[in-house]
């Protein structure tokens, strides 16, 4: 019997996105017999404290999962010290996790993306990550999964063994900085990594994502996407503690999963390198048939939205078309 990962729910002041989030992952496969934990963060300011509550009050009454425990912080402790905390209680425990926050809209099959990725990709140690969330990519085929460097927290899962090596502290910052190829080499993942990094060393910030991208890049080790999002980012408004405005990548309204076909994925200059699915066989070329797609502004950034600085426009993306048989890609 497949042993399901445990579900970790982390939220603070708006139930309004909340209950989306819930309501969704509620009509997912394999809800009733995942075990569901909800971290909820204590207010920050007095102004906050209706909302909490009333969070609050809305999670006694979640039903549709094989059990809930709830975890009511009584301060506040930001985002980045709730989900380091509330992931490590839980994943030393069950030794694996899918992580939700509450603004993100799942579709019916993430648990069963999730746990089978979670299964497919358990003794490959070059894999640090599921996430169930993608960019549009358009011209490949739905039915493939890709991986990337840089790692995304909309909707993510991982082992025990991968997250208890992350460096929280980032003990090297001082020799990153002295670097400037490693530092070109981090910005290869996306130019904001650097930046954002500074800003979590000089305290601007309080983000524990970008200690865990600087994680994945130091260790070359990556996350593993579906060309097909499973996850819709609801929480881009004005009450959003981390998300003030839109972002340029949505998930795709189709957010099924198909996990037949498989490829390899390349985008000059970005680290999307190789797609595969979570089905597991290993892959063999036979006739590879290669296709050139050109992306354009279209596809990843809206002229309606403001510019977004990892920088995609024109890229050429090569996808070759793969057999099964073979030893991994790794």
């Amino acid at each position: 019997m497949k042993t399901l990962a445990p579900i970790v729910l982390f939220c603070y002041n708006r139930p309004d996105t909340l209950k989306h989030t819930v309501e969704s992952l509620r009509e997912n496969y394999w809800a009733d017999e995942s075990d569901l934990f909800i971290f909820s963060d204590g207010a920050k300011k007095p102004a906050d404290e209706p909302l909490v509550a009333e969070v609050r009050a809305y999670l006694k009454t979640i039903t549709g999962f094989k059990t809930v425990i709830i975890k009511e912080a009584p301060a506040n402790k930001g985002l980045a010290n709730s989900i380091i905390g509330g992931v490590n209680e839980v994943i030393n425990r069950y030794d694996k996790v899918i992580v939700l926050e509450d603004d993100l809209v799942s579709s019916s099959n993430f648990l069963v993306y999730m746990n089978n990725g979670l299964d497919y990709y358990r003794e490959n140690a070059k894999v640090f990550s599921i996430t169930g969330f993608s960019i549009p990519i358009r011209g490949v085929s739905e039915n493939t999964v890709y991986y990337t460097q840089r790692a995304n927290s909309c909707g993510w899962g991982t082992w025990k063994d991968r997250w208890n090596e992350i460096d929280w502290e980032v003990k090297d910052y001082a020799m990153l900085m002295s670097n400037r190829a490693t530092r070109r080499a981090f910005n290869k993942m996306g130019s904001d990594m650097t930046g954002l990094l500074v800003k979590q060393k000089t305290g601007k910030i309080n983000s524990w994502a970008i200690r865990w991208c600087y994680h994945q890049f130091k260790h070359d080790l990556f996350s593993v996407h579906p060309v097909v999002s499973k996850i819709k980012n609801i929480g881009y408004a004005k009450g959003a503690t981390h998300t003030k405005e839109k972002p340029i990548f949505y998930g795709a309204d189709n957010i099924a999963i198909k996990p037949e076909g498989k490829v390899m994925l390349t985008i000059a200059g970005m680290e999307f390198m190789g797609a595969f699915t979570p089905n597991l066989e290993a892959v063999a070329t036979v006739n590879p048939a290669i296709a050139k797609y050109k992306l354009s502004s279209n596809d990843f950034i809206s002229s309606e939205e403001q510019p977004f600085n990892i920088k995609l426009r024109d890229w050429e993306l090569k996808v070759e078309t793969w057999k099964y048989g073979a030893k991994g890609l790794f």
